[in-house]
């Protein structure tokens, strides 16, 4: 996973900063207390930990044969607020997208349906959840 920092925390710190230096080149103690909330705001924005993700994907049954079409769900939970996520989904060789959707409610998760492609039957089961 790849976080990054809200553009604001940077322009909190150059703030923060540059208060800061005034207030010791001036000698001025109204600087340094304006200084001080965006300095907060950047210790916790530092501080803040990665929320933990926890993903799993279903499918209705183990097996397919060729041409079956099988109902399938991925479903992820988070143990904090997050404001995006993206998930890719890697289909093992001989299985393709039929149609998918994606649903938002308490959990996200999208919902679709695969197909098995060519080449005998397919071993669809076997994930590991959570």
């Amino acid at each position: 996973m790849t976080r990054a920092a809200d553009a604001r925390l940077g322009a909190y710190a150059v703030l923060a900063a540059a208060a800061l230096v005034a207030a010791l080149a001036l000698r001025r103690t109204e600087l340094a207390a304006i200084a001080a909330p965006f300095a907060l705001l950047v210790a916790l924005g530092v501080r803040a930990r990665p929320p933990l993700l926890r993903a799993w994907f279903e499918l209705d049954r183990e097996r397919a044969l060729e041409g079956d079409v099988l109902d399938a769900t991925v479903t992820v939970r988070t143990d904090q607020a997050v404001d995006r996520v993206e998930v890719g989904l890697a289909l093992p060789d001989g299985l393709e997208l039929a149609e998918g959707r994606v649903v938002r409610g308490q959990l996200d998760c999208a919902q679709g349906r695969v197909r098995a492609g060519r080449h005998g039957d397919r071993r669809c089961g076997g994930g590991r959840r959570g």
